[in-house]
């Protein structure tokens, strides 16, 4: 499996920031033991496309979504990277589901 990491000019939060590089350094520490591959997407100097399901948040939260997580093509996470456990709850399901159109248009309702 695939962990991805898609960032918008790194990782910032009010105290610090983490380059793309620096996050891929972390994860593939976190999942070293693992079979897990780690991958990092920068938009500002990556190419990626967003999905249907992060194209669609991403107009209704613009950069707020960043950073995203995805294991394999399932959109698992938008606005922040769960923690090592929680991620590895999160992949390890038999039926792993990720998030859906509803949740994100009930966010959206929510937040008329």
């Amino acid at each position: 499996m695939e962990i991805k990491v898609i960032l918008n000019d790194g990782l910032k939060s009010c105290c610090s920031s983490y380059s793309s590089q620096q996050i891929k350094e972390i994860m593939s520490n976190w999942f070293k033991n693992r079979n897990e591959k780690i991958k990092v997407i920068d938009i500002k100097t990556d190419k990626w496309e967003l999905d249907n399901i992060s194209s669609m948040a991403e107009q209704q939260f613009h950069e707020f979504i960043y950073p995203m997580v995805y294991a394999d093509d399932i959109l698992l996470s938008i606005g922040q990277i769960p923690d090592f456990n929680d991620l590895v709850n999160i992949i390890e399901k038999p039926d792993l589901k990720g998030i859906t159109k509803e949740q994100i248009l009930t966010i959206i309702e929510k937040n008329k």
